[in-house]
């Protein structure tokens, strides 16, 4: 990933990013974060599509990430 991906990431999408692993569903972050579920489902596909590559696994069991999204994630954390 270079440098030129982050730039139309946005604060809003890395706290979704974060509120979606800290709490495991797109539901549960969507209630932290008081937003509705398609607003946060949106949110990550607009980040996905910003860094050119799929972020989080979604799954029955809830949500996981790429190797990718390991990489935004500990960005975001950070930030």
């Amino acid at each position: 990933m270079s440098y030129d991906t982050f730039k139309n990431i946005t604060i809003q999408q890395l706290e979704s990013l974060v509120a979606l692993l800290e709490a495991g569903s797109f539901t549960k972050a969507a209630v932290k974060l008081c937003i509705s579920q398609s607003a946060l489902t949106k949110q990550i596909k607009n980040m996905e599509a910003s860094a050119g590559a799929t972020l989080v696994i979604r799954g029955s069991t809830g949500a996981a990430l790429t190797a990718e999204g390991q990489i935004i994630y500990d960005y975001a954390k950070r930030i």
